[in-house]
């Protein structure tokens, strides 16, 4: 299960990754190797109606993740392997208070790093580590300018020019004089990388924040410039900002679970720059994370599918979304129910109890990351030390399950109904959040119209029998038959 959570950590950035492996490459390449056959149009639609760069308004994002909904996911399985071989999965959620101590005595809460003259493009520009990135800012002259700018401050999340050799089949390399030396330096400038995308990995590089590598050593997740409305929007009909999640482990800092932060605390003029390892790509919706790792999701995405649920949490059907969060178990914690329970859920008379109990695991309209909220287009952070108590809708109208989040700095204690832990937090999906469970939820046990609290850890042990008497009550009425178990 371990091994499973960490390829599925790498499995959703690499993925994505295929939408800039070829950006590296002509325009031309793009639209015949990646994109369907009605890119060219959605393209050249995209590119008319560009949105400007400004300070004040970060763009949506909404019109380029077109081309990432449309992108071919077809991996190269050896290359992931690799991948993953050389960058192990050092999260830690729940580290025994010693690790704790010993590591808060290593950390430097260094809150004003030495920043120099220079702005953060300078920098950039400038840096014999960061040549790739600069040539692909130079392509954008508002994005340069607006980096250029000292009218504020954020901080920059930089890949170094390694980060980018790692994308597959990326064969293109740069001279100094930006000239493509695989095709003999002839860069005529007519297949530039289209704006949008360069704003959109711009926007999930950066927070509208400066946060030094003491404040992100005590984050879980930060805000990235990157403003998503499939998570909600606020008052302003902005959408709210995409996240990143953020790892202490005991090789440093990780964003987004595999990415390494090997330069820490660049100050400059306008902000701060850390360089990263591996480029951070935007997370894909929902669906396509679960589509993606069936040795993980695969029961779940089944289940979804035979109960009709999979429209609930189909973004690209609704005119307007508002996030969600799903609890998932994995394919270990339905097992754990037993064979004759899996067997009934997956039978014709077992679908209405399957329904109701994927229901129980759905919030709607609420993303519940493990240090903050989004609701009602409105960010409730928990803080980075205390203990937060949520009662949160589910599908099953009018029940709800119960989540205690423990912070203490990166460290953090994540529950579900006063003891399910949550194996696995903060699996980013552009329209929601994931959060693993290995363990099925099975709701409270409900005596003379009173629900029980409690009751919910025993699966492993749990009768056909009482499991149904347990589901019941949540069936929609006229779904429920008596003395099915009689037929299995």
């Amino acid at each position: 299960m371990k091994l499973q959570l960490q390829l599925w950590a790498l499995a959703v950035p690499l993925c994505s990754a295929y939408a800039i492996q070829d950006i590296l490459h002509d325009l031309k390449d793009i639209e015949n190797e990646v994109f369907r056959s009605d890119a060219e149009n959605q393209l050249d639609k995209a590119l008319e109606s560009s949105p400007t760069f400004t300070p004040a308004k970060i763009i949506d994002g909404a019109e380029i993740h077109k081309y990432l909904d449309n992108l071919n996911f077809n991996s190269d399985t050896n290359w992931i392997k690799s991948f993953f071989a050389s960058h192990p999965f050092d999260s830690v959620t729940n580290a025994p208070s010693t690790l704790v101590d010993d590591i808060k005595t290593e950390v430097k809460a260094e809150t004003n790093p030495h920043a120099s003259d220079k702005t953060i493009y300078q920098l950039i520009s400038e840096s014999k580590y960061t040549t790739i990135l600069a040539k692909i800012i130079d392509e954008d002259s508002e994005l340069a300018s607006f980096l250029n700018s000292t009218e504020h401050k954020i901080t920059v999340f930089a890949p170094t020019d390694d980060a980018f050799r790692k994308i597959p089949h990326h064969h293109r390399d740069h001279d100094h004089d930006g000239h493509d030396e695989r095709d003999g330096g002839d860069d005529d400038g007519d297949h530039r990388i289209p704006k949008e995308l360069i704003r959109l990995f711009a926007h999930y590089h950066s927070s509208p924040e400066v946060l030094t590598a003491a404040e992100l050593f005590h984050a879980h997740t930060i805000n990235s410039a990157l403003n998503e409305s499939l998570l909600g929007v606020d008052e302003n009909g902005d959408g709210l900002p995409q996240r990143l999640a953020v790892r202490a482990g005991f090789k440093g800092l990780t964003i987004n679970f595999y990415s390494h932060i090997v330069a820490a605390d660049i100050g400059a003029s306008n902000g701060l720059i850390h360089g990263l390892d591996s480029i951070l790509l935007p997370p894909p919706r929902t669906l396509l994370v679960l589509d993606i790792l069936p040795t993980i999701f695969s029961t779940f995405n089944l289940a979804l599918t035979k109960t009709s649920l999979t429209a609930s949490l189909n973004t690209t059907a609704q005119e307007k979304a508002h996030g969600f969060t799903l609890f998932t178990p994995s394919n270990r914690a339905f097992e754990r129910l037993g064979l004759r329970i899996n067997a009934f859920l997956f039978s014709p008379h077992g679908l209405p109890y399957l329904r109701a109990l994927l229901k129980y695991h759905i919030v709607p309209n609420q993303t519940l990351y493990s240090d903050v909220l989004y609701k009602d287009g409105r960010i409730r952070p928990f803080g980075i030390k205390g203990s937060t108590h949520l009662d949160l809708p589910t599908l099953l109208e009018g029940h709800e399950i119960s989540v205690d989040v423990a912070r203490f700095g990166p460290y953090t204690g994540f529950k579900v109904n006063g003891w399910q832990r949550v194996a696995f937090a903060d699996g980013l999906a552009r329209d929601g959040v994931i959060h693993v469970l290995d363990h099925v939820l099975i709701p409270p046990r409900r005596v003379d119209g009173q629900t029980e609290s409690g009751g919910v850890g025993e699966e492993g042990g749990l009768e056909l029998e009482e499991f149904m008497e347990r589901l019941r009550p949540y069936v929609e009425d006229g779904e429920a038959e008596d003395d099915i178990h009689g037929d299995l």
